[in-house]
């Protein structure tokens, strides 16, 4: 009974970041949305983890002259390789902030910016049960 709700509220809050996005990007000097595949390839411990993908999405925009809200996410899934471990590794992050920029010469930009956001992982293990973590930062 709980997946039709979390799934409507899901939807609610979508729909409302992306109501509240456009908004905001009328007024907007700039608005840069940027989406990009993701290649992950082990450097260490290349015994557990093999290679994996995943995909990002960011939306940025300047506002007043001054303001550069931005709000991103990424999916990310990895491959295990020990023989031990046979399952995988699910990672999903989203974030938001703001950031101030000033041209001190003509196109020479200079901005600071600072955010936080969540990060929530799965991982199945051997037994093929999952385990959820997650954090904010």
């Amino acid at each position: 009974m709980s997946v039709p709700c979390d799934r409507q509220l899901f939807r609610l809050a979508l729909a409302s970041v992306m109501t509240a996005s456009m908004v905001l990007a009328l007024g907007a000097q700039d608005v840069r949305v940027r989406v990009a595949p993701s290649l992950l390839v082990p450097l260490a411990d290349t015994g557990t983890y093999g290679v994996g993908g995943g995909g990002s999405f960011v939306m940025d925009m300047d506002l007043l002259g001054f303001l550069a809200p931005y709000a991103g996410g990424d999916l990310s899934y990895v491959s295990m390789t020990a023989d031990d471990f046979d399952g995988s590794l699910t990672l999903a992050t989203g974030g938001a902030g703001l950031g101030v920029f000033l041209f001190p010469l003509p196109r020479l930009k200079l901005a600071a910016s600072g955010g936080s956001g969540v990060y929530v992982g799965s991982y199945t293990d051997p037994e093929r049960e999952s385990a959820m973590v997650g954090n904010v930062f």
